[in-house]
């Protein structure tokens, strides 16, 4: 609306106020030089400033024009001379223009690599066709669809790096962040080298392939198209690959590897490198396969007969056996001179590097994070990211939510947490299951029983505990017993809109790594389950397991109930995950109602009632953590599950070596157990005792407060802004959104020396050490390795930039390096001590500071220890917009109390406070039919967090 005032707005009010009028004639110098010099009764001022007005209107409606074109045509606008300031004007107003018109984007947490997906919700209120809420930064749209088809012509690519965007890759590529939709578009439902698509704006991975659009500019050398230009068959490296497991996947032999590594010496690459050692494969590269390459089978997994349960699914034999897979074990570390000799040195070279890589590539498979499996660490994470929505939701003006602190044992756990990555995440483990049950359901089919799954970096597995041959979408029976389906397709599965479907398997825990795959046990098919061995070891076993099934969403939040063994970590967790309890009675009431009440309706158990969605009041089991049993234990899907160190006849039982080594009975699976130590579990109690969230009640008693309340509420938390020059010119770091740099020509900088300059914008001076522990995530190895890199990033930055260390031994930047997050803090600090309109325009400028939720978008495992200053970020920006919110709406703006409270639930979506004045505004705004509609998207988002709050 203000983009059309000004353009035909004010040629309007000209015309009325300002009229021009024309001579007969061209007037002569003399006569223009009389009229200037003359005695002036007012109307020579107007004309000028008519003229100028007029002037003024002509251009920027020019720069409109342009910026119009440009955004029909989807391309970079060219500058027009001396109009540099009105042509950006122009371009914000109409990229803003284009956000208020378009749909809003799926809102979702950065924190983990796990739970974020929980918050994915439409947020923004219902407002009029005419005050559309603030989005977050989008180009006009194209359809999505498109995508999937081909282009017509070759265009440009670029391999994703640790730490790209697409808002990233938009402004470095196409000149514009705004056109990241254009990358988003030409890209999903693409299959990428590691099997998975493009799904979500916001998530894209290292060594994914990116079509860009034709425009592209500043791209690697030879990189031009995706396609290879090889004959022949040729196969893309996913992150993992190794020569022996291309050869083995695609030969049929992994011995034939050298067969491939002679295909491809010398070959340039997308990224611009070639292979030059066999151990050296990068994502995204194209390897040419000898043309005899049979097409690879999915790989079988070897049957075990089990005496003690014949009924039972043949379970993989995942204890090491040396005929399994045979590498060559030779001593000699290759060169490149070695790769390009005669064959057989070449062959014992490439051996010796392929045992090591694919040793390598184990390692990776079973990397523990504080004892516990990545998807153990993720579940952690997850439920940390859902308590600090909750204590944001909780928090009063001027107050921040606990955090550990940064150098503290939390959050070095918390660090060591983040680092986790999984092949596909908690989110879409549950919605591939929540899909199953609700494709049997409809075709009239029973829900298979599981016993367990197997997640690794290619395919999720099902082991059943009866045959069904009759797979259901997106698994296929590898025999009657196995269901495999690939983690590309589950990673791209869209839950389907079915609410009567329950949670089919509410009860799955990770045990550990078997060889290769990350192992998962549904406790409902054990009922039963006793830890026994090494007593140290299964003690520690144990409270992993406890850890992982009272935080991670595989257990859909259920409560876990304990004795003596386990009461020291009820304190971290709310009363509904675990609690400390002696009524071991309680468990076989629980188990004897529900069988009578399934007797009834002649059900055989709670997994039968489940999958025909009957007596939905039973299908969530209880679960108690007996140190020994005084009364029955459990039967499978009984509606209730007992874990003990006790042995138990009948029951399933995990027994565990002094090294870790277990073996699941009855399934005979042999593996490395997760193990938490008293010392590790203390550091996780820390940290969930830091985000524990308050009660209900607690936040929904806060008081309602004035604008000018929560004013004086800052005024108290004494906001100091002690940094000068917040204006001057010079490099700048864009935290408040996708996180930018700005004011460095040339080269794009790469993603580990922007997270170091960020890191020291934010905690700086710092230390080596310090760097060790934040940029490399704790490896304090080599200093060599650090001080080469720093060395890089000053010679790309300047000294100036990154000057050299001082005689403190202290890493810090220049003086000419500031961030948005400094000048938020400013105008924040300055509307605190101001009135009336100039704290409206402190605010103001402090809220267009903000483009979406700080460090948006980052990959999972990068900025591993920003969540202490997202978080700070967050709280402050909500502070801001709910003033200023609530100032417009005071003062009866209700349309801009929407548009900036839409801008704060960009940034943190549960803030009820936010919510509360979007309700109202759009009540006032639109009336009660959109402020109700608004009101159940909010509740049925803090349903997920917490049913209490729906």
């Amino acid at each position: 609306m203000a983009l059309l005032g000004f353009v035909v707005g004010v040629p309007t009010a000209l015309v009325a106020l300002a009229p021009v009028y024309l001579p007969d004639q061209v007037p002569t110098w003399g006569q223009l030089w009389d009229r200037v010099m003359s005695p002036d009764d007012g109307s020579l001022l107007l004309a000028v400033l008519g003229a100028v007005a007029w002037a003024t209107w002509a251009a920027f409606t020019g720069s409109v024009l342009v910026e119009l074109a440009a955004s029909a045509r989807r391309v970079h606008a060219p500058r027009i001379p001396m109009l540099g300031g009105l042509q950006r004007t122009a371009a914000r107003l109409i990229a803003t223009a284009g956000l208020l018109v378009a749909t809003t984007s799926a809102i979702s947490t950065p924190a983990s690599p796990a739970a974020a997906s929980a918050l994915v919700a439409t947020l923004t209120p219902v407002a009029p066709a005419d005050a559309a809420p603030l989005a977050a930064p989008a180009a006009p749209a194209t359809t999505p669809t498109s995508a999937a088809a081909a282009p017509s012509v070759a265009l440009p690519s670029i391999t994703v790096h640790r730490g790209d965007t697409l808002w990233d890759l938009a402004e470095r590529h196409l000149g514009d962040p705004l056109r990241y939709t254009e990358i988003r578009d030409l890209n999903t439902g693409r299959t990428q080298p590691d099997g998975s698509r493009l799904r979500d704006a916001d998530f894209i991975k290292p060594g994914w392939t990116l079509l860009l659009p034709a425009d592209a500019t500043d791209l690697p050398p030879a990189v031009h198209t995706v396609a290879s230009t090889a004959a022949g068959p040729s196969v893309v490296v996913t992150p993992g690959d190794t020569l022996w497991s291309i050869a083995a996947e695609h030969l049929g032999d992994g011995h034939r590897y050298p067969e491939i590594a002679i295909l491809n010496v010398g070959i340039t690459q997308s990224d611009g490198s070639h292979l030059s050692e066999p151990d050296t494969l990068r994502p995204g590269w194209v390897l040419r396969l000898p043309t005899t390459a049979p097409v690879p089978e999915p790989p079988q997994q070897p049957k075990v007969a089990s005496a003690a349960r014949p009924d039972l699914p043949p379970s993989p034999a995942l204890s090491p056996a040396p005929t399994a897979k045979p590498a060559p074990t030779l001593t000699r570390t290759p060169s490149p001179a070695d790769l390009t000799t005669n064959g057989g040195s070449q062959e014992t070279a490439t051996g010796t590097s392929i045992a090591r890589a694919h040793e390598d590539e184990r390692q990776a498979a079973s990397a523990w994070f504080l004892g516990l499996a990545a998807l153990g660490a993720a579940g952690i994470v997850g439920e940390i990211a859902r308590r600090r929505h909750l204590q944001q939701r909780a928090r009063r003006v001027g107050e921040t939510i606990p955090m550990p602190e940064p150098t503290s044992p939390a959050a070095s756990a918390e660090r060591t947490l983040r680092t986790a990555t999984t092949p596909v995440s908690i989110d879409a483990i549950r919605t591939t299951l929540h899909n199953l049950a609700c494709r049997c359901f409809d075709a009239g089919r029973e829900l298979p029983r599981v016993a367990a799954l197997l997640l690794d970096e290619h395919h999720l597995t099902l082991l059943l505990l009866e045959e069904r041959p009759d797979a259901a979408a997106p698994f296929t029976a590898r025999n009657p017993r196995t269901w495999v389906a690939p983690t590309a397709d589950v990673a791209t599965e869209e839950a389907i809109d079915d609410p009567a479907q329950g949670t089919p398997y509410p009860l799955l825990v990770t045990l550990g790594h078997t060889e290769d795959a990350t192992l998962i046990l549904n406790l409902e098919a054990a009922g039963t389950l006793t830890v026994t061995g090494d007593d140290t070891t299964a003690d520690e076993a144990l409270r992993a397991l406890v850890m992982e099934a009272a935080t991670s969403d595989l257990a859909s939040q259920l409560a876990l109930h304990t004795d003596d063994p386990f009461a020291d970590l009820t304190d971290a967790f709310e009363d509904f995950r675990l609690r400390a309890t002696d009524e071991r009675d309680e468990r076989t009431g629980w188990a004897k109602s529900v069988s009578d009440l399934l007797a009834t309706r002649g059900l055989a158990d709670v997994h039968q009632a489940r999958a025909r969605r009957e007596l939905d009041d039973v299908w969530l089991p209880i679960v108690s953590i007996e140190s020994g049993l005084t009364t029955p234990p459990s039967r499978p899907w009984s509606g209730a599950v007992t874990l003990t160190r006790q042995d138990v006849d009948d029951a399933w039982t995990i027994r565990v070596d002094s090294a870790g080594m277990a073996r699941l009975e009855p399934l005979d699976i042999t593996f490395q157990t997760q193990r938490l130590t008293s010392e590790q579990a203390d550091q996780l109690r820390a940290l969930l005792l830091t985000s524990l969230p308050p009660e209900p009640h607690a936040a929904n008693g806060t008081p309602a407060t004035s604008a000018q309340d929560d004013v004086a509420a800052l005024r108290r938390a004494h906001l100091i802004v002690n940094e000068p020059n917040l204006m001057a010119a010079g490099i700048r770091l864009n935290l408040l959104g996708p996180v930018q740099v700005e004011g460095i020509g040339g080269r794009p900088l790469t993603p580990r020396t922007v997270e170091l300059l960020v890191y020291l914008a934010l905690h700086g001076p710092a230390s080596g050490p310090d760097l060790d522990e934040m940029i490399w995530k704790g490896e304090r190895g080599n200093p060599n390795t650090r001080n080469v890199f720093i060395r890089r990033a000053r010679e790309r930055l300047g000294d100036g930039v990154l000057p050299l260390v001082d005689v403190d031994g202290l890493f810090r930047l220049g003086e000419g390096v500031r961030t948005d997050w400094a000048r938020f803090q400013h105008h924040l600090a300055q509307a605190v001590a101001f009135e009336g309109q100039q704290q409206v325009d402190e605010l103001a400028a402090a809220m267009a500071l903000v483009r979406d939720r700080p460090f948006r978008g980052i990959s999972p495992t990068a900025y591993v220890w920003a969540d202490y200053d997202i978080q700070k970020m967050v709280g402050a920006i909500v502070d801001a917009a709910g003033i200023l919110a609530r100032i417009h709406q005071e003062a009866g703006r209700s349309r801009d109390a929407i548009t900036v409270a839409t801008l704060g639930l960009l940034v943190e979506p549960c803030s009820e406070e936010l919510q509360t004045i979007a309700i109202n505004a759009t009540f006032s705004h639109s009336g009660p039919r959109e402020a109700k509609s608004l009101r159940r998207r909010y509740s049925e988002l803090m349903g997920r967090l917490d049913p209490e709050l729906a």
